[in-house]
């Protein structure tokens, strides 16, 4: 159930001063369009759901799986009988992971995984699953950490078949495809590492060693956005968590992402979190109070 939204905007009820929030949905109820900043991964139990993010829809089968990202714009249409496993959790948890941002930057706005489409990756992510269930619903020692853990795995084994998706550089020999695979990786390590200095396309494709123009088509084929879109993606994911702190005004943190302008910062803020900067930091700071009971799912996957 959506219990706090205000228009179009969830506050994920968190318990007990958490980070997850994991339940099982029975009520033949359809979300509105909405959206919050955590992370949401759905799986149908029982019957099927049409998921609708942004302008694509998903007909779900029991036991698919969608990862629907932050801030991404969402709504749910449930049959008159079904249940459905709805998990969310918080971002920030990740931020600090070297090449999370990479992920974060080029991972599509929805994950949809079955079966079919790819078998190894949905089986692996299923069983996950089925253990931050477990986890979830149990008060073993350090159930957070177990929990952290196995988000971690998950989001490797998402991020790395992305990665080394054969379709990235497929106009090319095998051999090329790993190397320019390694040598983007590097290039958005880079952009990580220096997103708050004066970074222009020019400059960084003469540091990957290409003309600007080669350089523009490789990096989208490895990414699927654009140079400029990833680096503004990356000021954006540093200037959330800047907001977590509040000591820094918008002005503060706009300099400090590699902004030269407020202008700038707003529009592009806007544009990737569908909020301005100012909403974001009230939603992000606002404080909710705890609830939810805990589920047992094993019958599922006996």
């Amino acid at each position: 159930m959506i219990e706090i939204l205000n228009g179009m905007y969830e506050t994920i009820n968190y318990s007990d001063q958490s980070v997850f929030r994991l339940y099982r949905n029975h009520e033949p109820e359809d979300y509105p369009p909405h959206w919050h900043t955590g992370i949401e991964i759905i799986m149908p139990l029982e019957n099927t759901y049409k998921v609708h993010v942004g302008s694509e829809t998903f007909n779900m089968q029991p036991g698919e799986i969608i990862f629907i990202g932050s801030c991404e714009t969402h709504s749910i249409e449930a049959p008159p009988t079904g249940s459905r496993i709805i998990f969310q959790f918080n971002l920030s948890l990740l931020y600090n992971l070297r090449g999370f941002d990479t992920a974060v930057c080029t991972l599509p706005p929805a994950i949809y995984l079955n079966s079919e489409n790819q078998p190894e990756l949905h089986a692996c992510v299923q069983r996950l699953l089925k253990e931050i269930m477990e986890e979830y619903s149990n008060n073993n020692p350090l159930k957070e950490g177990s929990i952290y853990a196995k988000l971690i795995e998950i989001y490797v084994s998402i991020y790395r078949n992305n990665i080394y998706s054969t379709e990235k550089f497929s106009d090319v020999k095998i051999a090329k495809q790993h190397e320019y695979i390694d040598k983007f990786m590097g290039i958005c390590n880079f952009i990580n590492d220096h997103y708050n200095e004066d970074l222009t396309l020019e400059y960084v494709a003469d540091v990957a060693g290409f003309s600007k123009f080669h350089f523009s088509r490789l990096f989208k084929k490895f990414s699927g956005i654009t140079f400029y879109e990833y680096l503004c993606r990356k000021r954006i994911t540093e200037a959330e968590k800047m907001f977590l702190n509040p000591t820094y005004s918008v002005t503060e943190v706009a300099m400090m992402t590699g902004f030269n302008s407020i202008s700038t910062f707003n529009r592009v803020f806007k544009s990737v979190k569908n909020c301005s900067p100012t909403e974001y930091i009230k939603r992000v700071r606002r404080s909710v109070s705890p609830a939810n009971t805990l589920q047992e799912f094993d019958h599922y996957f006996a």
